[in-house]
């Protein structure tokens, strides 16, 4: 008899399982937006830099100013703007969206040596780079990172 009673013991373990994560999972969402951040573009709230003249820029993403926190920017530059050289104390990730980035990396700003960068180009910049770009044609990038978003300008 109790050989029979275990038998049915773990089968019905089993199924008691797959309905009890079955409601789990179904108590999580009954929305598959739910605890997605949706920014269609007529949505983004672009703000004048407090910094750069003439720049706007947009938090898409987290908080630049508190450490340890992820964040994402977007920087909408106007033609021919130049982003001074400068560097930042954490990794720096930027995409190019729109308009064609100039990126120069060195400790002068050299116009003959940039890389001309169109969208959907990537870049890597390395915690303390100096480095500098120029927008050609209007341009959107977008910024990642983990807080504090900190730009040391070089004099």
């Amino acid at each position: 008899m109790k050989r029979h009673t275990s038998r049915l013991f773990v089968p019905s373990v089993f199924v008691v399982f797959l309905f009890a994560s079955g409601l789990v999972r179904a108590n999580v969402s009954s929305s598959p937006t739910s605890g997605v951040t949706l920014i269609p573009p007529q949505a983004i709230r672009w703000m004048p830099s407090p910094v750069l003249r003439r720049v706007q820029v947009a938090v898409m993403d987290g908080n630049p100013e508190k450490p340890g926190s992820p964040y994402t920017l977007r920087l909408k530059l106007p033609d021919e703007f130049t982003i001074p050289l400068h560097w930042h104390p954490d990794t720096e990730r930027l995409t190019v969206l729109t308009g064609v980035v100039l990126f120069g990396a060195g400790n002068k700003m050299d116009a003959t040596k940039t890389t001309a960068l169109g969208p959907g180009s990537y870049i890597v910049i390395p915690a303390t780079v100096r480095h500098w770009v120029t927008a050609r044609g209007p341009t959107i990038f977008q910024v990642s990172g983990a807080g504090p978003f900190t730009v040391n300008f070089v004099k």
